[in-house]
């Protein structure tokens, strides 16, 4: 569930200490599941599979590194002018 559940709760707590940092949130949609295939059919289905976590993850933690390297060379720009 991604309304109302655990990571829902990090967010809240990222955003009550100003930290200011991307999340990637992952998890089903608020829905009642009736499916035929079971629980990795469901998973796969919403892209929370092992392979496709993986590459979620890589992806975000890839836009979020060139994104954190952006804001720093700005930052030394702003400094050294």
């Amino acid at each position: 569930m991604l309304h109302g559940g655990f990571g829902s709760a990090i967010c809240e707590a990222l955003v009550d200490e100003d930290v200011r940092m991307p999340v990637l949130r992952l998890g089903l949609p608020d829905r009642y599941f009736f499916e035929n295939g079971g629980r990795n059919h469901v998973l796969e289905k919403y892209g929370l599979g092992v392979l496709r976590l993986a590459e979620r993850i890589c992806r975000f933690a890839q836009k979020a590194s060139s994104s954190a390297d952006a804001a720093a060379s700005e930052r030394e720009t702003a400094i050294t002018h």
